[in-house]
């Protein structure tokens, strides 16, 4: 057998331990850190939707309150009830640049719809370009009075003009109880 030189030794055990090195990382030290690495990926994510459901419970929580504040804020009479329904399609008319030409309590009926109640219903006969009615309709059905349109009838206000006359039915309901205590919101909350 050879005897190697000093340099050669050297050079053997540079190698060698090259080798170990390069086996060490490979197939230590890289499955390690990428482990490693897809664990924090992992415990941000989870972070993130943790923040996410916070946010989230939190506002639950400010829409109940909310929710409650305005069923408890509601008339208790039929005379606050009709002129708070009155003061809200008024404001609504007046955001979508709607012009009131009538109103009159409704003859429809009290009665319940599933979870509401219908608390009162007026008449309103309005005019406008037809803009300015889709946008009063969409506020009517957004108001947090909880109203809707029961009925309605456009006609053209003349042959040569573009305004339209529009007679609605607008009821306003309410909700008999807590609706979040009562029953749960299909898709919402269980």
């Amino acid at each position: 057998m050879m005897r190697l030189s000093d340099r050669e030794r050297g050079i053997a055990a540079l190698t060698v331990g090259v080798g170990l090195l390069f086996v060490l990382d490979h197939w230590i030290l890289a499955p390690l850190w990428e482990r490693a690495r897809r664990l924090e990926r992992q415990i941000t994510r989870k972070e993130t939707q943790l923040a996410q459901d916070r946010h989230a419970l939190q506002e639950r929580k400010e829409i109940e309150q909310d929710y409650l504040t305005l069923v408890h804020s509601r008339p208790k009479d039929d005379f606050q009830g009709m002129n708070a329904l009155l003061g809200e399609i008024a404001s609504v008319a007046r955001l979508s640049s709607v012009k009131i030409l009538d109103v009159k309590p409704s003859s429809a009926q009290r009665g319940r719809s599933g979870s509401l109640q219908r608390e009162a219903a007026v008449a309103v006969v309005t005019e406008s370009d037809w803009e300015p009615l889709a946008r009063f309709a969409y506020q009517i059905h957004q108001s947090p009075q909880l109203l809707q349109i029961d009925h309605v009838s456009l006609h053209r206000k003349s042959d040569d003009s573009d305004l339209l006359q529009a007679q609605w039915t607008i009821a306003q309901l309410s909700h008999g109880g807590t609706l979040f205590e009562n029953e749960a919101v299909e898709g919402i909350w269980p």
